[in-house]
């Protein structure tokens, strides 16, 4: 393995950390890959933002999404299903690998629900800034490509968050 694809993997595997980032950087310098040294720098605040981001979402239900009750419609009545809502805080982790599944899902919704009702409200109500500022700092953290105008879509927004609860 080269030292260029040691980075590559340590990065993969801790996508917020800062200061590999840097130090990545400064080596794509010395190897004459200044346009990547200047990725990897805009990489730090964003992935600042998207720490900010997941802190402000407070916590998510995991635990069968929320579902503690079923409803039935032979019946036409709610039944326990017998498990709890677990609240978890949402982490860095959650909001980049939210993205990283709806770009693997080609926009589809998936069964994998990362939410809180700020994630998905965040989407929609301020205008698309949390929007574009989610896909613009998603791409510089995991280096991959954020969904084509994702903020005019047919759709008017790709959200890969959706309240669980």
């Amino acid at each position: 393995m080269t030292e260029q694809e040691q980075f590559l993997a340590q990065i993969k595997s801790r996508l917020d950390d800062e200061t590999l980032r840097l130090v990545y950087a400064d080596w794509l310098d010395e190897h004459d890959q200044p346009e990547e040294a200047l990725r990897q720098r805009a990489a730090v605040p964003a992935i600042q933002w998207m720490q900010q981001f997941a802190k402000d979402a407070g916590q998510h239900c995991v635990k069968n999404y929320g579902r503690d009750h079923v409803y039935d419609y032979k019946t036409g009545k709610s039944k326990p299903t017998g498990l709890k809502e677990e609240w978890v805080p949402v982490t860095f982790a959650m909001v980049v690998q939210a993205g990283i599944d709806y770009v693997d899902s080609h926009g589809r919704e998936t069964f994998t629900q990362y939410g809180s009702e700020y994630l998905r409200d965040a989407f929609y109500g301020d205008k698309g800034k949390h929007h574009q500022a989610y896909w613009n700092n998603w791409a510089l953290i995991v280096g991959g490509t954020k969904p084509a105008a994702p903020w005019a879509a047919s759709s008017g927004i790709h959200n890969p968050f959706s309240c669980s609860c």
